[in-house]
């Protein structure tokens, strides 16, 4: 439906707003508004804080994805320690023309460091 205004209509006047037609993009039917209609919706902000309160685990966006033998080339795993991890959630993605190979993007399943090759 779409709305069809004359000029001068003022929405706030509720006499007014009988001018207005209610047409269908794909049939003829019309129909005139009787009422004002308004309604709004609640907008979503991330906090303040910085942290993401609509993310409990932060693994939960890769679980789905294929996993691969790939060793984690983060340097300073958990506890300062290289992560030595030999698994990986990876997706495939072309980003450049069809005829260069694709990236893929990889996500360690330890410690969630990421890195991308190709």
């Amino acid at each position: 439906m779409r709305e069809i205004l004359p000029d001068d209509v003022d929405l706030g006047n509720a006499a007014a707003t009988s001018r207005v037609v209610r047409a269908c993009v794909y049939c003829p039917y019309q129909t005139r508004l009787t009422r004002r209609t308004v309604s709004s919706v609640p907008l979503l902000r991330p906090p303040l804080d910085g942290t993401d309160a609509h993310v409990e685990d932060p693994t939960a966006a890769f679980r789905n994805l294929p996993k691969a033998r790939e060793p984690c080339p983060n340097p300073r795993g958990p506890g300062g320690r290289p992560c030595g991890n030999e698994e990986a959630w990876f997706r495939q993605v072309q980003l450049r023309s069809a005829d260069e190979p694709a990236t893929l993007f990889y996500v360690c399943c330890r410690c969630q460091h990421q890195w991308r090759e190709g």
